[in-house]
């Protein structure tokens, strides 16, 4: 199901899954989404991307850039993929 996956508060990011459209994905970014509901009942999704240099300086000085960048950014990441689920296989199978 084509969809956002966001990891937030620290969580570790994962790489895409194989089948992703990487003309429309992105991998080992950190950022937040904002979902706005209208009164007409639509919907819209935006997601803005941070990067190391959006982190607020108090932030950088008291635990140095450096190890921010390198912590936070380059090592928090699973670089294997997960392994993909078996969900509805099963109901697939029979209906093959």
């Amino acid at each position: 199901m084509p969809g956002w996956i966001v990891g937030t508060a620290g969580a570790e990011r994962y790489p895409l899954p194989p089948l992703a459209d990487l003309a429309k994905s992105k991998t080992y970014v950190y950022g937040y989404m904002l979902g706005r509901v209208y009164p007409d009942g639509s919907i819209d999704f935006e997601f803005t991307e941070l990067k190391t240099s959006d982190i607020p300086a108090e932030v950088r000085n008291r635990y140095s850039g450096s190890w921010v960048k390198q912590a936070c950014f380059n090592e928090n990441r699973i670089t294997t993929p997960a392994p993909q689920p078996d969900y509805g296989q099963e109901t697939l199978a029979k209906a093959q």
